[in-house]
């Protein structure tokens, strides 16, 4: 009896395994073909999350700057096209660090008793971190969306790898580089440069299928010497929640 009860354990064991394992199997996009056209995994990459009516999400944050490394938890809404709310907790105690809401231009944030409303939005709220992320929508910085492309700007591409391509697009304030998986048909990198600004890098992994979007469940942004590392867990896609959720308690 002895034996047969530590049998079936270690079955259970076997199989809780190989299902953690599963899991971690790196996910392909649907219908993508390496020989498919940049052009074309791009348009998919941002029709991924145009389609998305709203997100709610929590993550573990770690930033670090001057290799000093503060943690915590955040929880992110966002509603498009201009509701996004970020409330960050940190210390041994999970207490509240700051909310932050962002609305179009407009960025408010209460930190204890302290509140404050930012012209200019998009900046202030990275610039929370020290980060600067010129023209770039902060939204989609941080839940790793891919902002479009121009249209008909051209593309030039190189292959260091057999499995990776890299893209480079001039625009007119910035250019930017994106490091495309081939096989699995996701940007993997993204980096940008501005005039007189430092070189802003994006790190993308660990896609999952969301609400029929492939979302990144890893977001690392670097600038410098600072950097924000976002592991996301438990998304909720189009729930159906309304603005009232976002500015609720936000003065």
């Amino acid at each position: 009896m002895r034996r047969q009860v530590v049998r079936s354990i270690s079955w259970l064991a076997l199989s809780l395994l190989l299902v953690g394992c599963a899991t971690q199997l790196p996910v392909r996009r649907v219908g993508w073909h390496y020989e498919h056209s940049v052009a074309s995994l791009l348009t998919l990459a941002v029709a991924d999350f145009y389609d998305l009516e709203d997100v709610r999400v929590e993550a573990r944050v770690a930033y670090t700057q001057s290799g000093q490394r503060e943690r915590g938890t955040a929880g992110l809404l966002y509603l498009p096209p201009d509701l996004f709310r970020v409330e960050v907790f940190g210390g041994p105690f999970s207490s509240p660090v700051f909310t932050a809401l962002l609305e179009r231009d407009s960025l408010t944030v209460v930190s204890g008793d302290q509140q404050w409303k930012e012209s200019g939005g998009a900046r202030a709220l990275t610039g929370l971190v020290e980060l600067d992320l010129g023209d770039y929508d902060p939204v989609f910085a941080l839940l790793g969306m891919i902002e479009p492309l121009p249209e008909a700007a051209p593309i030039f591409t190189t292959h260091p790898r057999a499995d990776i391509l890299v893209a480079s697009v001039v625009e007119a304030n910035r250019s930017r580089r994106l490091w495309i998986d081939r096989h699995r048909g996701f940007v993997t990198r993204e980096e940008l440069r501005f005039p007189g600004r430092e070189r802003l890098v994006r790190e993308l992994a660990d896609y999952r299928l969301v609400g029929g979007a492939y979302l990144p469940h890893r977001v690392e942004i670097s600038q410098g010497g600072a950097s924000l590392l976002l592991l996301y867990r438990d998304f909720k896609v189009n729930s159906g929640f309304t603005s009232d959720k976002l500015i609720r308690g936000m003065p």
